[in-house]
């Protein structure tokens, strides 16, 4: 979780490694900062919004699933691959930080 700096504005201005205020690495206002030199304020933001939809349509296809309402045969095989795949991603993400206790983390 990186540590942020703020302007008076309370705009992110910097990263560091050491600071007093901490954000996800996945928070919308540090994905802004990080994206905003290289792809525009507008996009950064519309960036940050499509990063937590697909984060929340992972989550209804779960659901789903765990629900019995939908099989994961039942979806297209590239789509199957892709939440496979970004579901293993985001397990070693979380577990290889070690930043909180097992308990303290979302569901995947």
């Amino acid at each position: 979780m990186p540590y942020i700096v703020r302007n008076p504005q309370g705009q992110i201005v910097a990263l560091a490694s050491e600071g007093t205020e901490s954000l996800p690495s996945n928070h919308p206002e540090v994905l802004a900062f990080l994206f905003a030199g290289s792809v525009g304020e507008s996009s950064a933001t519309l960036l940050t919004a499509d990063i937590s939809l697909i984060r929340v349509i992972e989550d209804i296809v779960e659901a789903l699933i765990a629900k019995g309402v939908l099989e994961m045969n039942e979806l297209p095989e590239a789509a199957r691959e892709k939440l496979t795949s970004r579901g293993g991603l985001r397990n070693d993400h979380l577990h290889a930080l070690h930043l909180v206790g097992n308990d303290l983390l979302p569901p995947i």
